[in-house]
């Protein structure tokens, strides 16, 4: 008799098995499982099943009507999901299922409520009679897998969890089947989509778009005192020289560095003038900060007034010196690595994730790639070495200040949600066979893992204060780097030395202590606001994982921010690492969204469908919500139909509600097939002057001449090209052709992509093989 485990996706079945040879089992490895005397290890490859469409409950449903709204099942049910991969692998987990030798179920989904959901389902689906145990693995090193094991738990325990992940699936689905069918009819438009995630992301970027457009500039006000300083009065120098001597030593890594840069200190100071010039500038205090909360100051009497004050205020300017160690920032987690690429190569969200999949399950390159987590578990410590050593290999350099014994702030059990953060594998790799992408995507997190064995940096930090009228209201603040540390690695990520504002005099070379001063001059600046920038398509992942800072409702805030307890790198979200980079992708293919150069910005057809929908759909309300009720079902409190039943009634109410219609949308006997690849605008059916039919850019009056034909030519080869191949072309999607070899003449599959080659500034079609 044999115990099979159900692994989420292929990647963890292998870990499994590697920790169950560890303890003397051997394995082979069949088509899509692995078999041994005691264990059969099979895996799925995330969601198996999909919900049913309404047309596959009843075939009237197909059409569009307003009259079938809305639509609602008593029990949604689930069908497989399309794809040969899907239906293979769910023909192998229902073949074991039944199997007489299989006497007990191992449910290895990720920990998390999806990943609960995921595996339940496919039993459900199945009709599993067999008792059910449950592994919660976070961690898939071999240590890690131990612990899981060794803390073995009944299904029965999650049940509720897998459950509550259901709910917000068929909410979802109500949600978007029955708004985007209402609000398309009642617009008599192509298809407008509605989703609880998709539509607040798309107000977030229209919002954005009017704040900077519609941005009136205001006057702001700066006030600057220019001071004399007068050297010999700190009574503190001798104590502090002596004390920082003490400092260096102990905080620099490298104790030579230490006893220059302290050299090099005294003699700043030796060099200063007896009466020396320092600027200040005037900080708004904390009880003033409600009063301008931008922290500028618009009311040029305040400024007025503390420039008479200060002039009759006895000066006394205190200096703070701080050691300070900045740590190395974190391990990536997908949304953090999809803001990075697109800030340093412009990268879009979706780039990253397709390239980090390839990285994962072409090459086993790096960990799992779309993880929510930054942190590592104390057993991925304990193998570091190993993975150093690999990493280094492949990116073929040596890095000598690397110590294995340095255990960085990454390293903590406690902050580990169902994944670890992205982080290069053991694996030995020959990184030439990578694309240029995905050796620039792999080095980045290669790079953010190997500094995790660096040093910090040492910082200096310099602070001068005045009191005037409130304390330390006069403040200027200089951060000087002694010892680089990491960043003598991450070289193109240095900032300047010294980070403060501009000013005439440098501050750093001052002693800590007290001084007199007395005032030589002071000036006011006036300045104007600037608007806030257009969204890139980082910063739109970025505010998907801190929406709430957007939400004027308190509780609703709150909700969102409870939502995210305990994960680090989240405050108040929308979406999920998994989802973000597609929901980005579908305002581009829906025409609500732009990109223009490296700016992301609204169409008129984005703005006037968010200006007509409703704040329910608009805003995260949804997502706070449900997750309070989700929450409900886990404890037992609500059921799935009592919520479902709820979203419903919502529905309704929406549904019986007068709206807005808008104006800019193209009416559906004019359907368009995606975006133009060169140019961004929408793509229609048409024909040529042979009455052949083609697929033409609607932008072809301003120059654009980018078309596909129903036939098109790829070296020997004949494409036909038919309605639904267009749209996955023109989403950038790869598409089976039966193509013949040139050398050989023999036929095989192949996967092509549109490519766009410019050639002396003209644009020319042709395809790409997709590996």
């Amino acid at each position: 008799m044999k115990k099979l485990i159900i692994a989420e996706k292929e990647e963890l079945a292998k870990s499994i098995v590697k920790y169950l040879e560890s303890t003397g089992n051997s394995f082979k490895k069949e088509k899509l499982h692995y078999d041994s005397n005691e264990w059969i290890v099979a895996y799925a490859s995330g969601h198996l099943l999909t919900l049913k469409s309404p047309e596959e409950y009843n075939e009237a449903l197909k059409k569009w009507e307003k009259k079938t709204l809305p639509i609602f099942f008593e029990n949604w049910e689930a069908v497989p999901k399309e794809g040969e991969k899907a239906r293979s692998l769910l023909a192998n987990i229902k073949k074991l299922l039944a199997s007489k030798d299989i006497q007990e179920i191992y449910h290895a989904g990720d920990p998390d409520d999806e990943g609960q959901y995921l595996i339940d389902e496919i039993l459900k689906y199945y009709g599993n009679k067999k008792p059910v145990k449950r592994l919660l693995i976070n961690d898939t090193t071999v240590g890690g897998i131990k612990k899981s094991f060794d803390n073995i738990k009944n299904n029965e325990d999650f049940i509720s969890n897998g459950e509550s992940a259901y709910a917000r699936a068929v909410a979802d689905y109500m949600v978007g089947i029955n708004y985007s069918r209402f609000f398309t009819l009642n617009n008599r438009a192509k298809t407008l989509s509605v989703g609880r995630v998709q539509t607040p992301t798309l107000a977030m970027i229209v919002n954005r778009d009017y704040e900077v457009e519609n941005h009136v500039q205001q006057k702001y006000y700066e006030l600057f005192t220019k001071l004399k300083v007068i050297k010999s009065s700190n009574n503190n120098e001798k104590i502090m020289v002596e004390k920082y001597k003490q400092l260096y030593l102990q905080n620099f890594h490298d104790k030579d560095l230490a006893n220059k840069y302290f050299a090099k200190m005294v003699n700043n100071f030796a060099k200063l003038n007896e009466n020396y010039v320092c600027s200040l500038k005037y900080s708004l205090p904390e009880h003033r900060k409600e009063e301008f909360p931008d922290g500028k100051i618009t009311n040029k009497v305040i400024i007025d007034e503390l420039q008479t004050l200060i002039k009759f205020t006895d000066l006394v300017l205190k200096v703070k010196k701080d050691l300070k160690k900045s740590q190395p920032p974190l391990p990536f987690n997908l949304a953090r690595l999809q803001i990075f690429c697109s800030q340093k190569f412009d990268y879009s969200p979706d780039e990253v994730l397709q390239i980090t999949q390839a990285l994962r399950d072409k090459y086993n390159a790096i960990t799992y790639n779309r993880s929510d987590c930054e942190y590592l578990t104390d057993e991925q410590f304990s193998e570091s070495q190993t993975t150093v050593t690999s990493i280094l290999k492949n990116l073929g350099i040596s890095v000598p200040e690397i110590d294995f014994s340095r255990k960085s702030k990454a390293f903590n059990d406690k902050n580990i949600t169902a994944h670890t953060a992205i982080i290069p594998t053991s694996t030995t790799i020959d990184i030439s066979s990578f694309s240029e992408k995905e050796r620039n995507v792999y080095q980045t997190i290669a790079d953010f893992y190997l500094i995790q064995f660096l040093p910090p940096v040492l910082v200096e930090q310099t602070t001068v204060t005045l009191d005037v009228l409130d304390e330390e209201d006069f403040k200027r603040s200089s951060n000087k780097i002694l010892e680089l540390g990491y960043k003598a690695y991450l070289r193109d990520n240095l900032n300047d030395e010294n980070n403060e504002e501009n000013f005439d005099d440098d501050i750093t070379s001052l002693i800590e202590g007290e001084y007199s001063a007395s005032i030589i001059d002071t000036y006011i600046d006036e300045k104007l606001t600037s608007p806030p920038k257009y969204y890139t398509e980082g910063a739109i992942i970025k505010d998907m994982c801190s929406i709430s800072k957007y939400v004027t409702d308190s509780q609703i805030k709150e909700l969102l921010k409870s939502k995210d307890k305990g994960k680090k790198g989240e405050n108040g979200s929308i979406g999920t690492p998994a989802t973000r980079a597609g929901i980005i992708k579908t305002l581009y293919d829906r025409g609500f969204i732009q990109k223009d150069k490296k700016v992301v910005k609204s169409t008129k057809l984005g703005r006037e469908l968010i200006s007509i929908l409703p704040n329910i759909v608009t805003t995260p309300n949804l997502t706070a919500l449900w997750w309070a009720k989700q929450e409900n079902i886990k404890d037992g409190s609500l059921s799935v139909n009592k919520f479902l039943k709820e979203v419903l009634d919502d529905i309704k109410n929406v549904l019986a509600t007068e709206h807005k219609s808008i104006t800019s949308v193209i009416s559906q006997d004019k359907e368009s097939f995606g975006l133009c690849p060169v140019c961004g605008k929408e793509i229609y059916k048409g024909q040529t002057k042979e009455k052949k039919s083609n697929y033409y850019c609607s932008g072809y009056k301003d120059g654009c001449n980018f078309q596909l034909y129903q036939e098109m030519k790829h070296y020997q080869n004949i494409l036909k090209l038919s309605d639904s191949i267009v749209k996955k072309l023109l989403k950038n999607e790869p598409v089976e052709f039966q193509l013949t070899n040139s050398k050989t003449g023999k036929e095989y599959t192949g996967k092509l992509k549109i490519k766009i080659n410019n050639v002396n500034g003209k644009n020319y079609i042709n395809f790409e093989n997709y590996k």
